[in-house]
């Protein structure tokens, strides 16, 4: 697979960007949804570049699922994605491909779950951009991406105020927005830069 890992590394640092330490996965503990949320995030930022941190974000994620049964569809997208990141960090081809496509069909999965979930769209269709033309994800990525910026004014207020700046920065860098949206979801980066 050859798609950048600067390009990746771009998108989870603008999402991630807030540093937290990680998190044990016990399962007597209390650990919020959040908390939990956060420390997976973390963990997928750093399983771009080390693949060890892959299985921990994975446990961190299923756990999230089955204590947090609201968060299925959006931990079912990351721990499509951490599949994914297995097939960037495969040695074979073939061993590549396998990955990446269990990984596309658990990220749809999540979305069908959680379809209108901004994060969850966010990481299928940033995902599915910059996979290789021959996945043949390019429409969803544009219907996730167009999906996200249809929910930005009724559902910005619900997401992390940093999360949000960062994927309108994306939708108007790398999505093929009509102007008319671009301008509206500039309006909502305005207001929250304003806060």
């Amino acid at each position: 697979m050859n798609y950048s890992i600067s390009i990746l590394v771009t998108i989870f640092v603008i999402i991630f960007s807030m540093s937290m330490s990680m998190l044990a996965v016990d399962p007597d503990s209390s650990f919020s949804a959040e908390d939990m949320l956060q420390n997976g995030r973390e963990l997928f930022h750093q399983s771009i570049e080390h693949e060890d941190k892959i299985e921990l974000a994975t446990v961190v994620f299923t756990e999230l699922k089955k204590r947090y049964p609201d968060m299925a569809g959006r931990s079912d997208t990351y721990l499509g994605a951490l599949d994914a990141l297995r097939g960037k960090h495969a040695t074979w081809p073939v061993s590549k491909f396998r990955w990446v496509k269990k990984g596309l069909t658990k990220m749809d999965s999540g979305i069908e779950q959680s379809p209108e979930d901004i994060e969850a769209l966010f990481i299928h269709g940033s995902t599915c951009h910059y996979l290789p033309f021959f996945f043949g994800r390019k429409d969803d990525s544009r219907e996730s991406l167009g999906k996200i910026a249809e929910l930005l004014p009724s559902q910005a207020s619900e997401y992390d105020t940093t999360l949000i700046m960062n994927v309108i920065d994306f939708l108007v860098e790398e999505a093929s927005l009509p102007s008319i949206q671009v301008a509206e979801i500039m309006q909502i980066k305005n207001q929250f830069a304003e806060k």
